[in-house]
Formats: structure tokens, sequence, C-alpha cells
């Protein structure tokens, strides 16, 4: 929840960017890369679940890898030159995860 509200006040702040502000984007790269390192807190544990201690280094570098990799894809995606709307139809998948993690859920018994 913490991840989506950062990379959604991220995007918000950066939309709102005056073009010259160096300090506004180091900030919004600042929020956008704990918004990135929170959300794979979750893979990390789980790939951690399937190791032994003797390979932890080894697979916290290969997640940070794909982590990484699939944030510059995601960002690749945009015309930075002219940004226009589809950034912020970017947003919706991002208030959508928002959306279900605040849904009240059932305990499984």
């Amino acid at each position: 929840m913490v991840s989506a509200i950062l990379a959604g006040a991220g995007l918000i702040i950066f939309m709102h960017l005056s073009i010259d502000s160096a300090s506004g984007l180091f900030f919004v790269m600042f929020v956008a890369g704990a918004a990135m390192a929170i959300a794979n807190i979750p893979s990390t544990a789980l790939a951690f679940s399937y190791v032994d201690a003797s390979r932890l280094g080894l697979i916290s570098c290969l997640d940070i890898l794909a982590a990484r990799l699939g944030g510059a894809f995601y960002l690749y995606q945009f015309d930075w030159a002219s940004p226009g709307v589809e950034i912020v139809w970017s947003g919706i998948p991002l208030m959508l995860s928002l959306g279900f993690i605040l849904m009240p859920q059932r305990k499984l018994e």
C-alpha cells in the first residue's frame, strides 16, 4: 500500500514540476525509487525462501537487477519529449492496486 501511495504521489509531483527544477526532480526520483524498493520487498522475501543462506547475495543481486530492468522498461514506454495524457493513464494501475489493497479481506480458515 505504501508503495502504491508513493508511486502515485511521485507521479502527481512529477506532472506538476517545473522543467528547470533540479531539486524537485531529485525528490521525485527518490520517491519513485523508494516506491519501487518497497514494492520489491515481497518478491525478495519469496526468492530468499527458495535458496539456502550461501546464495542470498546472488539471489538479491538478480532480484534487484530484475526490478531495475522492469522500472527502466516502464519508463521507456513514455514519450518524455512531449509528456501528455499517457503518463496520467499510467497512474490508473497504481490506483487500482491501491484500491485492491485497501479492500477488506476475509480470513481463510
